[in-house]
């Protein structure tokens, strides 16, 4: 979805300030959000991993395969 609007986008800003220094602080802002939201993301990620653990769900390793019980 990025890849799509960040061209348009881009174009937009371009063609309205004639630089593409209005572009970089457009992506610096969009690598900051998507950083924060990524780092926001943790605790929900845990907090879905220990209630699928709690109903019962295998044991998986990294790679996604799941854990023999011993």
């Amino acid at each position: 979805f990025g890849a799509a609007i960040g061209s348009v986008a881009s174009g937009i800003l371009f063609d309205a300030y004639l630089s593409f220094v209005p572009v970089w602080v457009m992506m610096g802002a969009a690598s900051v959000l998507m950083g924060v939201a990524l780092l926001a993301s943790i605790p929900a990620a845990r907090k879905l991993v220990e209630r699928r653990r709690a109903e019962g769900a295998p044991e998986l390793d990294e790679e996604g395969f799941e854990v023999a019980s011993a």
